[in-house]
C-alpha cells in the first residue's frame, strides 16, 4: 500500500515538474520571497501526499544564472540554499522510482505496468 502511495506521488511529482521551471532571483529576494512560493504548492519538488516529506518544501531558484535547491527542513524556519540543478534532482527521483519498482517486481507487483513514467 505504502509503495502505491509513493508511485502516486512520483507521478503527480514529475507531471508537475515538466511545467515548472527554476524561478530566477537576485541573492538578496530569497528570505523575502521564499514564502511566495512555498505558498503555491506547483512551486514543490517533493512527492505530495507521502507522510514522511509533509512539512518540508523544496524548490529550485536560479541565482546568478546558476541553479540551486532551496530545502526548509522539517519545523525549521531557515532555509538551506544547496548546490543542486533541477535536472540532477530529477535523475535522483527517477532513481529512487526505479529502484521501488524493482523492489516491488521482487514482490509479485508490477509498478510499471501501463506506466509512461520512466520515459
Amino acid at each position: 500500500m505504502l509503495a502505491g502511495a509513493l508511485e502516486g506521488a512520483l507521478k503527480d511529482l514529475f507531471n508537475r515538474i515538466q511545467h515548472n521551471e527554476p524561478i530566477h532571483w537576485a541573492a538578496d529576494q530569497l528570505k523575502v520571497r521564499a514564502q511566495e512560493i512555498e505558498a503555491d504548492i506547483r512551486n514543490s519538488y517533493l512527492p505530495i501526499g507521502v507522510e514522511s516529506f509533509d512539512g518540508d518544501f523544496v524548490g529550485f531558484i536560479k541565482i546568478d544564472d546558476r541553479e540551486r535547491m532551496v530545502v526548509r527542513p522539517w519545523g525549521e524556519k531557515e532555509l538551506l540554499l544547496m548546490d543542486i540543478s533541477k535536472s540532477v534532482y530529477i535523475a535522483f527521483m527517477r532513481d529512487l522510482r526505479k529502484t521501488l519498482a524493482e523492489q516491488c517486481k521482487a514482490l509479485g507487483l508490477d509498478l510499471d505496468r501501463g506506466s509512461a513514467l520512466m520515459e
